[in-house]
């Protein structure tokens, strides 16, 4: 079964962000794999409860997600010989994590949110992920107009690998959460709402570091 496999893009100084798309394009001619890219757009959280939250985390210019079934002979060979090629990429602040994906609301938007999560000080992975993938999914299925929500989580062994193989050496996480909204105004209508995005952001707290994690925002 294909993993998703998430690359979090940073840029030499001077790139443009739309690089990102070119490193996605590139990445799907050499593997033939399906790619999503999202460029990060800091604006569409102005204002918003999470804005302040990731202050210092490391920036990333977006990322790539790809479906990829990694005991395909060759697959991540060619992966790696295209990141490698990039110039433009900066490889020791860019990262990637593998993982399966859990379904908690169904939903495939143009506007994507996707927070790259490090656990809390004091939690271990399995403490984190239980709590994640169940009390915390609980309250976000209950999120009114949510139109899409899905965990990433964290399979180790494989993210080494790959991390190793492609060269980056940017931050690792435990875990990458990803929610979806059809408009603008959707995604306000709950990030905006703080009867609804106060009760989820103190949720977090209680087992995400948001300090060393990482968000990135934008539009397919």
């Amino acid at each position: 079964m294909p993993n998703k496999l998430y690359l979090l893009v940073s840029l030499i100084p001077g790139t443009e962000p739309p690089a990102v798309t070119v490193i996605a394009e590139n990445a799907h001619t050499s593997t033939g794999l399906p790619t999503r890219v999202v460029i990060h757009d800091a604006s569409i959280l102005s204002g918003l409860a999470h804005e302040s939250e990731t202050d210092d985390a490391p920036p990333f210019a977006g990322f790539i997600e790809l479906d990829a079934d990694l005991t395909t002979p060759g697959l991540l060979s060619s992966l790696t010989q295209s990141l490698r090629a990039e110039a433009c990429l900066d490889s020791e602040r860019s990262t990637v994590l593998v993982g399966s994906e859990f379904i908690v609301v169904p939903g495939d938007e143009p506007i994507v949110l996707a927070m790259a999560l490090t656990r809390r000080e004091g939690m271990t992975a399995e403490e984190f992920l239980e709590y994640w993938s169940t009390t915390h999914a609980e309250l976000g299925s209950r999120v009114p107009g949510s139109e899409g929500y899905r965990q990433i989580h964290l399979d180790t062994a494989l993210t080494e690998t790959v991390r190793q193989q492609v060269g980056f050496t940017g931050p690792r996480f435990d875990g990458i959460a990803v929610a979806c909204y059809s408009t603008d105004e959707a995604f306000r209508g709950v990030l905006a709402n703080t009867e609804i995005a106060g009760p989820l952001l103190e949720d977090e707290r209680k087992f995400i570091n948001h300090d060393r994690s990482a968000m990135v925002i934008g539009r397919l």
